[in-house]
């Protein structure tokens, strides 16, 4: 899974491109450190609060958007994207 910054706006896909998403910064109201569960599996799973998009379990940040839905981003390097994003919105 690919996640990045460009502009205003975090994406994220799988490979080379499939199922590409993106989200505007300013909607992202809070940001917070998650754990998956071994259960949860990889690929794109829907939560009780919101929809998980990793390519391992281990890490992922969980956004909580303005419209009180929750996108979890599962990544290698939690602090360094959580940084990224606390730094540019």
């Amino acid at each position: 899974m690919t996640i990045g910054i460009n502009g205003n706006k975090v994406y994220w896909y799988f490979g080379f491109g499939f199922l590409r998403k993106e989200i505007e910064l300013c909607h992202i109201v809070n940001i917070l450190p998650y754990e998956t569960k071994w259960y949860q599996g990889i690929g794109v799973r829907m939560l009780k609060d919101g929809w998980l998009y990793n390519a391992s379990v281990g890490k992922a940040l969980k956004l909580t958007l303005s419209n009180g839905k929750n996108v979890y981003l599962g990544c290698k390097n939690l602090v360094a994207f959580q940084h990224a994003l606390e730094s540019t919105n």
